[in-house]
């Protein structure tokens, strides 16, 4: 074996090496070609989605609006919040319901911090019916389901599947911040979820026009190429593991669940 080694070529490793990374990037490719496509479009820009129709418009109704956890932040006189990624997913959700666009609402909150009331983006949702519909509106707890159990975008999806199947629901309208949708949507397409994506930002801004400033001045102040960066890192772990397994394997053997 040694003496094979030392027979190949600088140009010949090279070329071996470049084979060996263009098999490794083919292998997730060639294995699941929808969730690579998934993976391509939502890289590059373009709408990824999975429902039947491929459109949003085609679908003017949906069986529910699913909004994975943003997160919450705790307020200097100890209570806590939705942060502010995820007041502007509940208050797209809020504006869906209201429209008319599903019966209920799915929150996946996740494990939230146990210093906090795991009511509080409920809460927060239903403030947000009743003012946006200036009353006129209001959605029950029978019309919200609240998952507490995922840890991340990949087991929020795992979660929604067993909550998809367990109500036979068939489509979904995903609502998450534009720089998460895209992978939350593609996320949802590898767990065989049919899902149409939805962005918080263009949900309020259609609603009400006035919130485009304020929005965009929010965003100016936060860092969005660390953001996107991150987002972009996750899509291509996604094309090795579609479904996030490996990554939860590894949380568990660190002990970080």
């Amino acid at each position: 074996m040694k003496e094979l080694s030392r027979g190949l070529s600088r140009g010949d490793a090279i070329k071996a090496g470049l084979a060996t990374v263009f098999s490794l990037l083919a292998y997730p490719l060639a294995r699941d070609i929808d969730n690579s496509r998934h993976i391509f479009n939502a890289l590059t820009g373009q709408r990824v989605d999975c429902s039947p129709d491929g459109e949003f418009e085609a679908n003017p109704t949906w069986d529910a609006i699913v909004v994975p956890g943003g997160g919450m932040k705790k307020n200097p006189n100890g209570t806590y919040a939705p942060n502010e990624f995820e007041e502007l997913r509940l208050e797209a959700a809020a504006i869906e319901y209201i429209s008319g666009k599903a019966p209920f609402i799915i929150l996946l909150n996740g494990v939230s911090n146990p210093e906090a009331d795991g009511n509080v983006i409920k809460e927060y949702l239903k403030k947000q019916v009743k003012k946006l519909s200036a009353g006129k509106k209001k959605i029950e707890d029978k019309n919200i389901i609240v998952e507490n159990i995922s840890v991340d975008t990949f087991t929020n999806m795992e979660q929604l599947e067993i909550i998809v199947q367990e109500k036979r629901l068939e489509n979904i309208l995903m609502v998450s911040n534009f720089f998460h949708i895209k992978r939350a949507t593609a996320n949802s397409c590898a767990f065989d979820i049919s899902t149409t994506a939805r962005s918080a930002e263009t949900a309020i801004i259609n609603f009400n026009p006035q919130r485009k400033a304020e929005i965009l001045d929010y965003y100016r102040s936060r860092n969005l190429e660390e953001i996107m960066q991150n987002e972009y890192l996750a899509l291509i772990y996604a094309l090795f593991d579609p479904q996030g397994y490996y990554a939860q394997d590894a949380k568990r053997f660190l002990g970080l669940r």
